[in-house]
């Protein structure tokens, strides 16, 4: 079995990833960089001085989600209740490739991915095609359903 992991520095914090890990990180533009801070790949070790030469990770972005985060304060027995939170975005990255031919590391952005229907999305579509519409004629009310 092969041994591929790396530490990498995105945005100031400190991860160790092997190929397919996912990691979650604070909004991540375009201009952040992913640095290389050591790579083993195989009998290859390779310690940067702050960073790695030879060698780099590719990874791709997933999507982007707001996560709210609540803090909730208690005191029991003196009614004290106090509830503060914020809205966050992170960013969502999976490790493709971590190799030491490579020059840079990189990120690849998610490619659209079209939606497909879902079986909520056609039970909506039947029940609206389903309408009862109710005709009145001189004498009787004849209900006639339509599909």
């Amino acid at each position: 079995m092969s041994t591929k992991y790396a530490i990498i520095r995105i945005k100031d914090k400190q991860f160790f990833v092997r190929e397919g890990t996912k990691v979650k990180v604070v909004e991540l533009r375009d201009t952040d960089n992913v640095d290389v801070l050591l790579l083993k790949e195989n009998d290859f070790l390779e310690i940067g001085e702050p960073l790695v030469n030879k060698g780099g990770v590719v990874l791709e972005r997933l999507g982007d989600k707001k996560i709210k985060t609540e803090v909730r304060r208690y005191k029991s027995k003196s009614r004290y209740r106090k509830n503060k939170s914020h809205s966050q975005k992170f960013s969502f990255l999976r490790v493709i490739n971590i190799s030491s031919g490579l020059k840079k590391s990189s990120i690849k952005e998610e490619k659209a991915i079209t939606k497909k229907a879902s079986k909520k999305n056609i039970v909506k579509t039947a029940k609206k095609a389903k309408k009862t519409v109710t005709r009145t004629t001189a004498s009787k009310k004849v209900k006639v359903k339509k599909s």
